[in-house]
């Protein structure tokens, strides 16, 4: 395959250049962004076109993994790989969802002073030169510095401009902060890499950054031999360990063994926990293998210091120094014996055909009459075929073969005769037939059989024959004995056996899904434990959803089995319950997820602050947010529940009582002077949100930062688990004022498997094929 047109866009020497170029303030402002002190540790390296087409043309689409070799082994790009090697983290906000909301609006509403005065894009030099003559720290200069990276770097498209809908990603700051960067490099390359492999021939270089693929290969393709070039557990990320000197080692190794070739080992996971695991296990190996003394090497004087040497590197284990040595041997052993092998089968054939007697003539041929006053023609016209030798050896002794006595005085209707000379020869000199000895056996028992056996044949008066009386039958000739083309009455095909017909299933119209979780039967739970038991049982099983409202919340297997192993109630699974609480309770409250409290109490620990700014437009973000919660939330109804994690170790309940103007305290363990920081923290935030409210609208809500914290008695846990369940329970049977219901450490897991019936078979869950599998167990379960 010719070399794709064009070049490569990915840069990552130009970045470092322009990071060498950049003030200490202006590294300091960089280093506040998460993508950005990632980025400023990557060493500068040049790029590798011929490992970037390889790895180019060994990626399967389908699969979406690169084949390195059918023998050696596959390898995938992951978010988790990515977080390796660059160190990006696996969180924030969705890069594709923003393109396509925004992308196509800051094509033609970009600010100018970022443009071109030529040409009117985002031109990378132009912005470069802005930096670093500027050398400002302002939001401006960070916009731009993450733009270059991007068109440099993450996602580069051109070797001059960036791409404009990108600029969507540093419009805000809290954007520029919280964006997913790791998801958003890999997509893009990865999708780049699909497009180009859609045809035959790859005819451009992929856009992106392919320098991941280059970190991919040596990071997970690694040589076993005794010139590996990197330890195990080396510096996170991985990239920092790649320097230009380190790239051009692992070079020189590919070209002289062949790249995916040689002694090599498929590690498709590199995280730190597994290579630490593995350096474990292999010390482990050393250890239970140390009476076995390596032999020495070089000069030695006898004399030790009882230090290790700095200057050498660490040997590898015995393990893989043997795998290391037996391999080498097996492949040295096989390449000799395949470069011998076409020499001695050559010599063997000629030495069985070189034999006196021995005469080639061919076979008759199918010719027309034109072809027969043609001279060279493959017919007998033309006389006695011509006697052809095969000569090799002839000092060697004549071995006495079969071929010996056949001879060419043949017609072309049999050219193959046997010679006179052979019927008499001795047994001494020709061979018998392999099969003589097995047919004479048989014959002799077939006539010693049928000696015994002629007393008991009588005569058939209607048939004329004999037939045998004892139920036995003659013994017959095995047809592969016989000759393999005249087959006597062959036998009859087997008629094929009729399939049993295949057992419908009934759809989901003739199954009954009860539409109140209240009114679920014994038989409901009982199916429904056994299906979140069965899911479970295989990890593959255990990952699919069982649980997915209209809102985007989801609820695996795995996590729901928590609430029947009286285990610690995650948030998924309280916001699962509370979807389809909220639509049993009454009017008077409204249910936050939990989700809700962590994200105040989060941005509360933040401090973050809107700035009033013409450069910066993030408290319009902030606004927005604070208006819908205020609304939406806040003041909906006469109460507002809170489940609130403290510590990310314990679930209380906080309810915003607004006629009593008070926040109200549930706590199954601990008394209100250990949570009081936490619920201050939460007021405060609701009361910031308020504020902002009243400031943007001309509707004013009452300052809940002057409430009362107030704690009511509730029932305690006796377990250290069941915290989440008792938020349910206070969710569901407090109003306010009083307690509904009785709860109790007992009721609590009573009602377990209850919980996981009504969150499966919840009205809200949107999963019916799920709640189907548990309505036609619940009939198994009754009958």
């Amino acid at each position: 395959m010719d070399d794709p047109d064009g070049g490569i866009f990915c840069d990552i020497m130009r970045w470092c250049n322009l990071v060498s170029a950049l003030t200490k303030e202006q590294r300091e402002k960089l280093s506040t962004c998460a993508v950005g002190r990632c980025m400023l540790q990557i060493p500068s390296r040049k790029m590798r076109p011929l490992l970037i087409k390889y790895m180019i043309q060994v990626y399967d689409v389908e699969k979406r993994k690169f084949i390195i070799e059918p023998r050696v082994g596959e390898i995938s790009a992951r978010n988790e790989d990515v977080e390796c090697l660059l160190g990006l983290e696996d969180e924030g906000l969705s890069s594709a969802d923003i393109l396509e909301e925004e992308g196509e609006e800051w094509k033609t509403n970009i600010p100018p002073r970022f443009l071109s005065k030529k040409t009117g894009n985002l031109v990378m030099k132009d912005m470069i030169e802005q930096i670093i003559t500027s050398k400002a720290t302002d939001d401006d200069f960070l916009r731009r510095v993450v733009l270059i990276l991007i068109g440099t770097v993450l996602a580069p498209t051109s070797n001059y401009t960036v791409h404009k809908p990108f600029y969507a990603f540093v419009e805000t700051m809290y954007k520029l902060h919280n964006l997913n960067w790791k998801q958003f490099t890999l997509a893009y390359v990865i999708e780049q890499i699909s497009t180009c492999r859609r045809g035959i021939y790859i005819r451009q270089w992929p856009k992106g950054n392919v320098a991941i693929l280059e970190y991919l290969y040596w990071e997970k393709v690694q040589p076993l031999d005794e010139i590996a070039l990197c330890a195990r557990i080396s510096s996170r990320p991985l990239m920092i360990n790649w320097t230009e000197a380190t790239v051009g080692l692992r070079d020189n190794y590919d070209q002289e063994n062949g790249r995916g070739k040689g002694i090599l080992k498929i590690e498709d996971i590199i995280t730190e926990e597994y290579r630490r695991s593995y350096g474990k296990k292999t010390d482990a190996n050393n250890k239970s293998g140390a009476d076995i003394k390596k032999p020495p090497t070089g000069r030695s004087n006898g004399r030790s210091n009882g230090k290790p040497s700095s200057s050498k590197k660490p040997a590898p284990s015995w393990e893989i120094t043997m795998e290391i040595n037996m391999k080498r041997m097996m492949q040295e052993l096989k390449r000799e014996i395949m470069e011998e092998l076409p020499e001695r089968c050559a010599k063997d054939v000629v030495k069985l055909l070189n034999k006196s007697g021995v005469r080639y003539k061919p076979m008759r041929e199918a010719f027309s009459d034109k072809d027969c006053y043609e001279e060279g023609c493959g017919s007998f016209l033309n006389g006695a075929a011509e006697r052809k030798e095969f000569v090799y050896d002839k000092q060697k002794c004549h071995t006495p073969n079969p071929c010996d006595y056949f001879v060419g005085d043949g017609t072309p209707e049999n050219p193959w005769q046997v010679n006179e000379a052979a019927k008499y020869a001795s047994s001494s000199e020709v061979p018998s037939n392999i099969f003589e000895p097995a047919l004479h056996n048989m014959k002799k028992n077939d006539e010693h059989k049928g000696a015994a056996s002629e007393g008991s044949k009588s005569l058939n008066s209607a048939t004329g024959k004999t037939e045998d009386v004892n139920g036995k039958r003659k013994r017959k000739l095995p047809l592969k004995l016989q000759h393999p083309f005249i087959i006597e009455n062959p036998p009859k095909r087997q008629p094929r056996k009729k399939q049993t017909p295949a057992i419908a299933i009934a759809s989901t119209n003739d199954v009954e899904i009860p539409q109140d979780s209240t009114a679920l039967t014994a038989e409901h739970i009982a199916a429904a434990e056994i299906f979140v038991q069965l899911r479970c049982k295989t990890e593959e099983n255990g990952k699919k959803c069982v649980y997915k409202n209209d809102i985007g919340v989801t609820l695996t297997s795995q996590r729901l089995k928590v609430v029947l192993d009286h285990k610690w109630c995650t948030d998924d699974v309280i916001d699962a319950y509370i979807g389809d609480l909220s639509l049993r309770v009454g009017d008077d409250r409204y249910l936050c997820s939990a989700w809700r409290s962590s994200f105040l109490l989060e941005k509360h620990r933040k401090g973050q602050k809107t700035k009033k700014s013409n450069k910066n437009d993030d408290h319009l973000a902030a606004r927005t947010g604070a208006i819908q919660r205020v609304m939406d939330e806040y003041f909906k109804r006469e109460k507002a529940y809170f489940p609130v994690n403290i510590s990310n170790n314990h679930w209380t309940t906080v309810i915003m009582h607004i006629p009593k103007e008070e926040f109200q305290v549930l706590d199954s363990l601990y008394p209100l002077t250990q949570t009081i920081e936490t619920v201050r923290a939460l007021r405060q935030q609701i009361a910031a949100d308020i504020r902002e409210y009243n400031k943007c609208t001309t509707g004013f809500f009452p300052d809940v930062s002057t409430w009362n914290i107030k704690s009511y008695d509730m029932p305690q846990q006796k377990d250290g688990n069941s915290c989440g369940l008792f938020v349910l329970q206070c969710m569901e049977h407090w109003d306010g004022d009083k307690w509904t219901t009785e709860i109790s450490q007992e009721m609590v897991n009573a009602s377990r498997k209850l919980i996981n019936a009504q969150i499966v078979l919840a009205t809200s869950n949107l999963l019916e094929t799920v709640k189907t599998k548990v309505v036609r167990i619940s009939k198994r379960v009754l009958t």
